[in-house]
This record gives C-alpha cells, structure tokens and sequence, in this order.
C-alpha cells in the first residue's frame, strides 16, 4: 500500500476522535471529523467531494490491515491512497466497482481512532477546519 497526507495535522498526544456526520446529496459528499488540534484543541474538519462514485464505513477495529502497515500512524485524517487500498487492492467478487474501475477514480481514506470511510472519487476533498 502506498499514500499520500493531507490536510491539517491532529494533536499529537492520543484521544478519541470521530467521523460525527455524513451527508451524501446531489451537492456531494459532506464528512464533518470531530478531532483536535495541534494544540490541543477541539475542532472540526469538513470534507466536501464534490463527486464521490463509492464510499464505505467501517469501525477502525475492522481495518486491521490498513493498521498493520503502519501508514496511517502518522498526525492526520485524510489519506490519497495511490495503491492497495479498498478499490484497487482488497480482494472482491467478480463484477462489483467495475465502473469505478473503468473510470480510474481516486481514492481517500479518512482515519479516526473510530469510524472510518474509504472514498472514491475524481477529485480530492475540500477541507476546511470549522469554528466550534
């Protein structure tokens, strides 16, 4: 697996952070992350795709493999994955994501020490840190 951070780095030392709403319309893809900031304190960022074409979310207890490679230890939540992630890497029947495939769309994966999504789409996330 191979990728990429973006946005703004998390607070260093460990706590819970968490994806608090998703809001899929004809506008896009909204994802608000309730974390904390470099300095400690709390924030909010919100992902806009534009365009998503997939996306999935899980508990971070069922990404085992995404953890054990150790790319996502890093102070972030957002990942460009370039390789091996959930579209072009984890095993899947015959026939599923076959348009996304067509497409060659990218994928991002948001990280929080709870839920986490896997996104494809053909552009990166807006990310904007919200006022509390």
């Amino acid at each position: 697996m191979e990728v990429e951070e973006l946005g703004p780095l998390y607070f260093d030392e460990r706590f819970e952070s968490d994806i608090e709403s998703i809001n899929d319309s004809a506008n896009g893809l909204f994802i608000i992350i309730e974390s904390k900031n470099e300095l400690g304190k709390d924030m909010r960022l919100k992902l806009s795709f534009e365009l998503s074409m997939a996306y999935r979310y899980l508990d971070e207890a069922d990404l085992s493999y995404y953890w054990e490679t150790r790319l996502f230890s890093s102070r972030y939540h957002v990942y460009r994955i370039l390789n091996g992630g959930w579209s072009n890497g984890e095993p899947r029947h015959k026939g599923v994501m076959v348009f996304t495939d067509a497409c060659r769309n990218k994928e991002y994966f948001i990280a929080t020490s709870n839920g986490c999504m896997n996104v494809v789409s053909d552009n990166p996330p807006v990310i904007e840190i919200l006022n509390i």
